[in-house]
């Protein structure tokens, strides 16, 4: 998220943008032959779980990597920056501790977020996302 949107600081921000343009600019320039390049930023890791009380595992990024590395069409998907909890749903992995992994673009989610609209997240499924448009919409500076 820290390319998307301010998260800490500036340099954490720029750094993640950085990664994010060099995934894309380096997939178009090897897919013709047939080179896969895969960025898997984690999600909220756990160092930062006592911040968000959300936080995933390293593991869970290993596992995801590892079903990334086994997926037939992988070449789909080369290029693109691809969250953790996107890739927990695709494949149906937990983390170590066999909990679900947080959905951070689900409705449910980002509800219980909110102080004042917290109630809602209880009688949202939480099957229902935010489209990924809607995200470039509300980060986009131009």
């Amino acid at each position: 998220m820290g390319g998307l949107r301010y998260l800490f600081n500036v340099p954490y921000g720029v750094g993640k943008a950085a990664c994010d343009r060099l995934a894309a600019d380096t997939a178009t320039e090897l897919v013709s032959q047939h080179i896969i390049e895969k960025e898997k930023p984690p999600g909220f890791d756990q160092k930062l779980k006592d911040v968000y009380n959300t936080g995933e595992t390293t593991e869970l990024s290993g596992k995801c990597i590892v079903e990334l590395a086994k997926d037939k069409n992988l070449m789909s998907l080369t290029g693109k920056v691809l969250l953790t909890c996107d890739l927990a749903r695709r494949y149906g992995l937990k983390d170590v501790d066999g909990c679900r992994v947080v959905d951070y673009t689900s409705w449910k989610f980002l509800l219980s977020q909110s102080p004042y609209m917290s109630w809602l997240s209880i009688i949202t499924p939480s099957f229902i996302r935010v489209p990924r448009f809607i995200f470039s919409l509300a980060i986009s500076k131009f």
